[in-house]
């Protein structure tokens, strides 16, 4: 964006109009209307990468929705609540011919990264190498068809706001602290590292196949080039390499 001072971001927050997801959301919440419209994408240096700004204010909205799918009392208008930022972002895709829209979600189980996951054609799984992220590869093979079931209701076509007919599908894992000097991951996270690929293999992937939530082994060894099944790719650190990453994903037409 070639923003760089605090200045910068000050002046760009102030003066956007309808450039992130939360001002076209907040019609449909208060119940104006339930027609979608896209969002006003802000450019950056690069011609084919575009952003869409956060706003704090959907921290609301996750409470909104994490008691509403916990309650399961929805209303039939309610229900154009949940599919609603999904159809927001399809919208301002399909509007601006984007080819494709990566979603950073926090590390959380409310309601707003339920409906994001759940809306969307694939999802990526970032770990670390140790025992709390080996536990959480385990335990999202329960969680996450648990959420699909969750939603199931919402993914009826008749209610305008509907999410996706289909589940979404597990690409593959991102392994972090890999040192791209030594070409190996620094002995003290190996262990841990083998252990989380393992049970991404032989337990995730083993669990959300049986809700077909997940690509198959041979599409994912077509396309990338590891001995252990559904490990994507060694980074270093997720911010300096997730665009890299993502790029050649794309070009790999894994997607």
């Amino acid at each position: 964006m070639g923003l760089s001072e605090y200045d910068d971001f000050n002046q760009f927050y102030n003066t956007k109009g309808n450039e992130d997801i939360y001002e076209n959301l907040q019609s449909i919440l208060s119940g104006k209307t339930i027609n979608i419209e896209p969002v006003k994408l802000t450019k950056t240096n690069n011609e084919n990468l575009f952003l869409i700004a956060g706003n704090i204010r959907l921290s609301d909205v996750d409470i909104e929705l994490t008691l509403g799918l916990a309650s399961n009392k929805f209303t039939s208008y309610a229900k154009q609540f949940v599919g609603a930022l999904n159809s927001i972002i399809r919208e301002t895709a399909k509007r601006n011919e984007l080819d494709y829209v990566l979603l950073d979600m926090s590390p959380s189980s409310g309601g707003m990264n339920r409906i994001v996951l759940m809306g969307s054609d694939f999802f990526i799984i970032p770990t670390s190498p140790d025992f709390f992220c080996y536990q959480a590869v385990q335990g999202l093979g329960k969680v996450l068809p648990e959420w699909n079931d969750l939603v199931e209701e919402f993914r009826n076509p008749i209610i305008k706001n509907s999410l996706p007919k289909t589940p979404p599908k597990m690409l593959g894992i991102i392994s972090q602290k890999y040192n791209r000097y030594s070409k190996k991951m620094a002995k003290s996270y190996s262990d841990w590292t083998n252990k989380i690929q393992k049970a991404s293999y032989e337990i995730l992937a083993e669990n959300l196949k049986k809700y077909d939530m997940v690509i198959s082994v041979e599409k994912f060894k077509k396309h990338v080039n590891d001995t252990s099944p559904y490990n994507i790719i060694n980074v270093p650190d997720f911010q300096s390499e997730v665009l890299n990453f993502f790029y050649n994903l794309a070009k790999k037409e894994l997607l």
